[in-house]
């Protein structure tokens, strides 16, 4: 396989997990000083604090099939809704020499 499919599928696992809240599937696909940031719930980096991510916050939304966006970042626009509103949001991922997810960060899309 090619680093890209093996990034796709990676990202489509790490969504999968999400959704079904398997923390520790998740953690599978990220790097050991994975970089994580969102908008809305703040900064997490390294493992551990991004598990204390993946617990607290649930994933809900709907989200489209990711896109090639750069050498070496793929992303993922979504909806979600917050109070009820629905909100345009994307997903930017990068990934290590490992195919593992680095780099992770979640804003309005």
């Amino acid at each position: 396989m090619t680093d890209d499919e093996i990034r796709f599928s990676r990202i489509n696992k790490y969504i999968e997990a999400r959704k079904n809240g398997d923390t520790e599937a998740c953690l599978r696909l990220v790097s050991d000083n994975i970089f994580f940031e969102s908008e809305r719930d703040g900064t997490y980096s390294g493992k551990a604090e991004f598990r204390s991510y993946l617990q607290k916050v649930k994933f809900e939304g709907t989200w489209n099939i990711p896109e090639k966006t750069g050498l070496n970042q793929y992303t993922i626009h979504g909806k979600v809704k917050i109070l009820f509103i629905q909100i345009s949001v994307k997903i930017v991922m990068s990934f290590d020499d490992n195919n593992l997810i680095s780099i992770a960060k979640i804003m309005r899309g």
